[in-house]
């Protein structure tokens, strides 16, 4: 199992949400659910290829009310959370490292309570009170959502002008997108087919003129193409039905999870 997780360690986007578990995770899905304590004493934790990835759900608030939550999990030992909206400044964000103790327990050094300690099991992990429960997300979903933003880098066919903002996105682990043409915002949902299959939704626009001229209707007429998408290199692919590359993005924040060495915080990761 340790040897399992150390092949997991070359980045935190491609080997924890993606890379990792789309393939180098594949070796070590026969390893127990329960395996013994660690040699150092240590808890042993759940197997990763289970609890690894994203969560999300509503917490529960005084007068009836709910926040939404977003949890990101990593092998390496850190944790990212986002209490309230999602890729704004209105969601609270902490980050740190994951502190398991027996079973599947854990807790999260650096959250507030109730929201610090988890009990882990099959698909959803719950507060030790039981007020919450949040529910796995597909892994896609999580590599979409992990960073605040990805940055269009390439567009083929589309030269690109590097003194205008790129086009961006965001996605939520609700599947809700958002994003910026080159010109308007857009917003909208994505939908799911298989393990990498990836539909958007016609998505809604702003129509402010731009002062510039800009490839905005070469991107929205790109999101209509897009069947599929990977990550290499760090670097998230769009591909056709046809399997072809139509985009590449960059995550604008590559170290969106802490590593287990990283200092505690209740701000946004580095």
């Amino acid at each position: 199992m340790t040897r399992c997780i150390n092949r997991l360690t070359i980045s935190v986007l491609s080997a924890v949400l993606f890379g990792g578990l789309m393939g180098g995770l594949a070796g070590c899905t026969q390893t127990q659910k329960n395996p013994a304590p660690q040699a150092n004493g240590a808890p042993a934790q759940p197997n990763a290829p289970v609890w690894m990835g994203g969560y999300q759900g509503q917490i529960a608030l005084t007068a009836g009310k709910a926040k939404p939550i977003a949890l990101w999990l990593s092998p390496q030992g850190g944790y990212r959370m986002d209490v309230g909206g999602w890729g704004s400044g209105l969601a609270q964000e902490f980050s740190g490292r994951i502190q398991w103790q027996s079973g599947h327990r854990l807790n999260l050094v650096g959250a507030p309570e109730p929201l610090a300690h988890w009990q882990v099991s099959e698909g959803q992990l719950t507060t030790a009170d039981n007020q919450n429960t949040l529910a796995q997300t597909p892994p896609l979903v999580g590599v979409l959502a992990l960073p605040t933003e990805w940055a269009l880098i390439d567009l083929p066919g589309t030269p690109t002008d590097a003194h205008l903002k790129p086009p961006t996105l965001r996605f939520s682990l609700t599947q809700q997108v958002a994003g910026f043409d080159g010109c308007n915002r857009l917003m909208g949902a994505y939908t799911l087919a298989g393990q990498n299959g990836l539909h958007f939704t016609p998505l809604a626009s702003t129509q402010m003129a731009c002062a510039t001229v800009t490839d905005d209707a070469a991107f929205r007429a790109l999101l209509a193409q897009v069947a599929s998408a990977r990550l290499s290199n760090e670097q998230l692919i769009f591909q056709n039905a046809a399997g072809q590359e139509i985009a590449q993005f960059r995550a604008v924040n590559s170290q969106a999870l802490p590593s287990s060495s990283r200092k505690n915080s209740a701000s946004r990761p580095e």
